[in-house]
């Protein structure tokens, strides 16, 4: 069945879709569109659209602005956000997967985001995820200018009340421009499940979460994620900057820094506690994988700011021969931690040789870039 088409004017406006698989343009102006409608409830489902701002700053969310269950309690009937494509285009524009507000019984679609030219704000699936909802599995490209990117939420926030919150495996893409690349959410609350992500810098000088920006109070578990810095002067954090939380476990991580002098966090930067003081034994970092790649880099396989009683991982760092002159800020071999050259014998791109030695999961650039075309 052929898509409906939708299509703006040059002016600035409003511009709502239908629950049928739709091609939506928003022409000329500062465009506001919802895919489908303004506000889904339990039991509907998006549709799978292919949206497109053109000129302008535009506002675009694939589904709806809210997406929702507002029954009291906890129950099994889910609102489900589509499949969807948004492309910004030119202009200062704000690409959302699903929806502004994802909350309680509510699951985000598996979208693909590509920002264009301008200073751009992507996110997978929504700018706020409450209680149970669950994120799907995103695919973010920033384009040209210094862009922000969520693989999942900006906020996230979860009650006891309901089975848990699950965040998606999500893949970012910087692009040119100095860039902010957060795997999950930008602040979170409470116990969370993080996906395992997949994150490249690109050109110029990025930072990269990939977890969360801050972890805020409840138990954390970082995902198990993968981040290349690439071209640039980046920082690069395994989890989060910073930590305020009662009990962590960091994740086990890949990092590649990449071309240009970078600073490396396997975990956090600071931990402090949310409640004045910290549970035994509730601090533990991840077992990382670290290549600092070219350039002189500064390396800390865990956290360097914590005042916690922790248990620190074994964490791997790995240098090739090419390496500039890098400083391991925190090596401890009663830890278990490691020092390791590439194998002889391999060639090409640090992220290729790293991918062959480490069984990284890297699904070839041209191939996931042409999804996004």
């Amino acid at each position: 069945m052929p898509k409906l088409r939708i299509r703006g004017t040059p002016a600035d406006e409003t511009i709502y879709g239908t629950f049928l698989d739709e091609i939506i343009a928003g022409l000329g102006g500062d465009d506001i569109v919802y895919a489908d409608v303004y506000r889904m409830v339990e039991n509907e489902a998006g549709g799978d659209d292919r949206i497109n701002g053109n000129e302008g700053n535009d506002t675009l969310y694939g589904d709806a602005f809210d997406l929702g269950d507002y029954s009291n309690e906890y129950t099994n009937s889910f609102a489900f956000g589509g499949a969807d494509f948004l492309h910004g285009g030119d202009g200062d524009d704000q690409l959302y997967g699903d929806a502004h507000i994802l909350s309680k019984n509510t699951q985000g679609g598996a979208d693909v985001l590509k920002g264009g030219r301008g200073n751009d704000l992507l996110v997978g699936d929504a700018r706020t995820m409450l209680d149970g909802a669950s994120a799907g599995d995103d695919v973010l490209e920033g384009g040209e200018g210094n862009d922000f990117l969520y693989g999942d939420a900006v906020f996230a926030s979860f009650k006891s009340t309901y089975p848990s919150m699950v965040m998606g495996n999500d893949l970012l893409f910087g692009g040119d421009g100095n860039d902010n690349l957060i795997g999950d959410a930008g602040s979170t609350r409470n116990a969370i499940t993080f996906g395992q992500d997949r994150l490249y810098g690109g050109d110029g000088n990025d930072v990269l979460y990939g977890d969360a920006e801050n972890f805020a109070f409840g138990p954390k578990t970082g995902g198990n994620d993968q981040l290349y810095g690439g071209n640039g002067d980046d920082i690069i954090f395994g989890d989060a900057s910073r930590a305020e939380i009662g009990e962590h476990k960091g994740g086990d991580d890949l990092i590649f820094g990449g071309g240009g002098n970078d600073q490396i966090y396997g975990d956090a930067e600071i931990i402090v506690p949310a409640y004045g003081h910290y549970p035994a034994g509730s601090i533990h970092d991840g077992k990382d994988t670290i290549c600092g790649g070219l350039g002189d880099d500064v390396i800390y396989g865990d956290t360097p700011e914590n005042t916690a009683p922790s248990f620190t991982a074994a964490d791997v760092f790995v240098f090739g021969s090419k390496d500039g002159n890098d400083k391991i800020m925190d090596f401890r071999a009663s830890d278990g931690a490691q020092l390791t050259s590439l194998p002889p014998g391999l060639h090409g791109p640090i992220l290729t040789q790293m991918a062959t030695t480490y069984s990284m999961k890297t699904t070839p650039m041209p191939a996931w870039k042409a999804a996004l075309s």
